[in-house]
């Protein structure tokens, strides 16, 4: 997961370790392999990705979860799948917070914005 604050040309600090394991958090992960920590992009070993223990069969809303010390504009967001697996996002919301106990979602003209990734 790449994120690129507003007006910015470089990552938030996902990515490249910046933002450290301590703030990446999930909801659930399949094996202690596949938790948050493993979500970022570019990594050396194409083994690693986040995969929820349910994948929202069970009708929960899976996330992971990116606590930032400052506020911030998102400008995008960029997501890889598992390269030698066939897991992967296809869908995914986004929902902000300050202080991260209220979360709203991300919308445009009053509708929850979906963002599609085609493979």
């Amino acid at each position: 997961m790449i994120l690129f604050p507003a007006g910015e040309d470089s990552s938030l600090g996902v990515t490249d370790g910046t933002i450290g394991d301590d703030f990446l958090t999930e909801s659930s992960c399949y094996q202690d392999t596949y938790c948050a920590t493993y979500a970022r992009l570019n990594d050396d070993d194409n083994s690693h990705c986040w995969i929820p223990a349910t994948n929202g069969t069970n009708g929960t809303e899976e996330y992971i979860q990116i606590e930032a010390s400052d506020s911030f504009t998102l400008k995008s967001v960029g997501t890889k799948g598992k390269p030698n697996d066939h897991n992967y996002v296809t869908k995914y919301k986004i929902a902000y917070s300050v202080g991260g106990e209220n979360w709203t979602m991300y919308e445009q003209d009053g509708e929850v914005v979906v963002r599609m990734d085609t493979f």
